[in-house]
């Protein structure tokens, strides 16, 4: 690598932006807010012509985005990866989170991968499911914290025609890949 260049910078209390060019001269982007109206995170989605515009719309994110109300007012989540599906929209992987609290009344975060698809034509994001939880993988580890231990987070994927390749973290400690039928076949 020869070069790196900032584009743009996102806002305070910004997370996950993921950007996906759909065609030339489109590209469809997300970014996760904090705090305020977005509350724990909601998921904001806008459109660019060119990359150049980035920082413009991330100048002003509530006016330039679309916030797409997925979740309970309880839960928050994020998008985690893109990927453009052969009829033009766009598979999203992510994860959702909510805090829930054992039989000791200890407070704890749960967090769940997710996919969704995401229509450009017409704004809308649709077939939500949780596809993954912690407890579904039956992998022995230990958290980082006790408050931990159900966090399943997806960071990456790799899509190969039938199956789906997340790649993840267990517990913010422990990384491993597993492997889907495609969830947005």
């Amino acid at each position: 690598m020869d070069h790196i260049e900032r584009v743009a910078q996102g806002p305070e209390k910004s997370k996950g932006l993921h950007l996906i060019e759909v065609s030339p001269q489109k590209i469809e982007g997300f970014i996760r807010m904090q705090g305020g109206k977005y509350g724990k995170g909601k998921i904001c989605h806008f459109s660019l012509e060119n990359i150049q515009d980035l920082q413009d719309v991330l100048s002003d994110v509530e006016e330039k985005t679309q916030v797409i109300d997925l979740f309970a007012a309880d839960e928050w989540g994020g998008v985690n990866d893109l990927h453009l599906l052969s009829d033009g929209r766009i598979g999203v992987l992510g994860h959702l989170a909510r805090l829930t609290q054992d039989e000791t009344g200890q407070e704890k975060k749960e967090y769940f991968t997710t996919s969704a698809i995401f229509d450009p034509q017409t704004q809308t994001i649709s077939n939500l499911k949780i596809i993954m939880t912690p407890q579904d993988l039956g992998i022995e580890y230990e958290a980082k914290r006790p408050d931990l231990e159900k966090v399943l987070y997806p960071t990456n994927s790799v899509l190969e025609g039938d199956v789906l390749h997340i790649y993840a973290s267990l517990g913010d400690t422990k990384p491993i890949v597993f492997t889907i039928e495609n969830p947005w076949k």
